[in-house]
């Protein structure tokens, strides 16, 4: 039987938090393929001051598409880890971005819910967004860090 310790052994919790970054990335993507999650995501990009200028040019869906294709290259650039920590830096680089546009949707946007849409699989409540983005945010800084700190040590 095996210990914890062994476990950890075989699986860094650097390779979980950025595999599980990588997962989220991925999937948050392709649901923005979706006609549901585009519409959910409207009433929050239409009133950020980064994206409400997108609608003058893009459709939602042609908005929330190009979203989901920039997320999925995020993703699997932060899993190129091991090929390229060059690469994999740029990801998180992009997801810490994206991740502070996000939160400051919770200040420049009335809340989407209150127009009975939801994002799938996230709770309701305003503080569990802001949770859950904040945690995401720290794993992309910390698998930023980690990519660029590999960089130094080759």
């Amino acid at each position: 039987m095996k210990t914890a310790a062994a476990m950890l052994s075989i699986v860094s919790l650097t390779s979980v938090i950025r595999y599980g970054l990588v997962l989220i990335l991925i999937g948050i993507g392709l649901l923005k393929f979706t006609k549901h999650e585009a519409e959910a995501i409207r009433p929050l990009a239409e009133n950020s001051p980064f994206f409400s200028w997108a609608f003058a040019l893009l459709s939602t869906r042609m908005f929330s598409s190009l979203t989901g294709g920039i997320e999925i290259t995020m993703g699997i650039l932060i899993a190129l880890r091991q090929q390229s920590p060059t690469l994999s830096s740029f990801g998180s680089i992009g997801a810490i971005i994206t991740f502070l546009i996000i939160l400051t949707f919770m200040v420049s946007s009335p809340m989407h819910i209150n127009k009975g849409l939801t994002i799938p699989f996230i709770p309701n409540s305003p503080w569990q967004f802001f949770i859950i983005h904040l945690i995401l945010l720290g794993a992309s800084v910390w698998t930023a860090y980690e990519a660029f700190a590999s960089n130094r040590i080759s």
